[in-house]
């Protein structure tokens, strides 16, 4: 028997306030405290501590997603390594699911970060949260952006921590019309038409790899796919998911190690439109028969584990809001 479509939007505006309320919370009783007084002694120190409530803070996500909600991860390819990685993914909705999924099974969901658009950084509680914890902001500038992701990549080297960065050469969520624009684009530029891809920027992907030069020695080829939902799922969608419905993310991932990188851009570039011609082939395969190729790695959690950590975080809440209406 389905649940009301009613129901399940009040429980997503639920499971979102609970996001919400927490993450505002967590950021002003843990890491910012953190931030003022352990960064400016040790910034390696205060990285590693902060990772730890990070990693606490986004278990939430994958426990209402996976647990509560029903929704399935299948992987194929391999499972990330807890290492210092670049991740290329595909942009159909919000694949944050699909990172702190990941990012969960791999040991490095305080680790987790993406390249992310500036203005987020001054959104209350999420983007303050993420300003806090180093996510590397980005203008397209391509300049301050390249100083900037260098900075980043400095801390995590000295700090010889395992981040895990997700970068969408995209740029933007697929829709119909964007897809169309980025075809038309490329036959009037002579490049490759794809049909479940859009051309990937190259710049950002070139300024990005020359900046972790000296972190990262491997990057992620992740292709996304959705099952279930009538088309990729918004946020709502996601989280007013019917659980007695079966939905799946298909997500498949291939390993390659930077060194085997052109040396130069132009080759570089080249390299990018190679991998997501594979990301295209992948996804018409998958239209065809429903999955992506190759076998099913298994990676199932505790879901005890996760609830506990949901429970600690909906205690740190209510302390902390009791707390501020006493006082204001």
């Amino acid at each position: 028997m389905s649940i009301p479509k009613p129901l399940r939007l009040l429980l997503a505006v639920v499971y979102g306030a609970y996001l919400l309320l927490s993450i505002t919370a967590g950021l002003f009783c843990t890491v910012l405290p953190m931030y003022l007084i352990l960064r400016p002694f040790s910034e390696a120190f205060y990285l590693n501590m902060s990772a730890h409530f990070q990693s606490s803070y986004l278990t939430v996500f994958p426990f209402v997603l996976e647990k509560l909600l029903g929704i399935r991860i299948r992987l194929t390819g391999m499972l990330p390594v807890k290492e210092p990685e670049l991740v290329l993914s595909n942009h159909l909705s919000h694949e944050w699911t699909v990172m702190y999924g990941l990012g969960y099974r791999s040991g490095v969901l305080g680790l987790v970060r993406t390249v992310i658009k500036d203005v987020i950084q001054y959104v209350p509680g999420f983007g303050w949260g993420m300003w806090v914890l180093y996510w590397p902001f980005v203008s397209r500038d391509f300049s301050k952006d390249e100083a900037k992701l260098k900075s980043f990549a400095g801390s995590y080297e000295r700090a010889k921590l395992p981040v895990q960065l997700w970068l969408y050469p995209e740029g933007t969520r697929q829709t119909k019309s964007k897809l169309l624009s980025s075809q038309q684009y490329a036959k009037q530029k002579g490049y490759p038409v794809w049909n479940h891809i859009m051309l990937p920027r190259h710049r950002g992907f070139v300024v990005t790899v020359n900046a972790l030069a000296s972190l990262v020695r491997t990057i992620l080829s992740v292709t996304v796919q959705y099952e279930g939902w009538r088309k990729a799922p918004s946020v709502v969608q996601l989280f007013s998911t019917d659980p007695t419905r079966p939905h799946v993310i298909h997500v498949h991932v291939k390993s390659y190690a930077t060194a085997a990188l052109p040396a130069d851009d132009e080759g570089k570039r080249q390299w990018l439109m190679d991998c997501f011609a594979e990301k295209d082939k992948l996804l018409t395969e998958f239209q065809a028969t429903g999955k992506f190729p190759g076998s099913v790695v298994k990676t199932e959690v505790s879901g005890l584990v996760m609830f506990l950590h949901v429970v600690a975080w909906g205690v740190l809440t209510w302390f902390f809001w009791t707390a501020f209406v006493r006082l204001f």
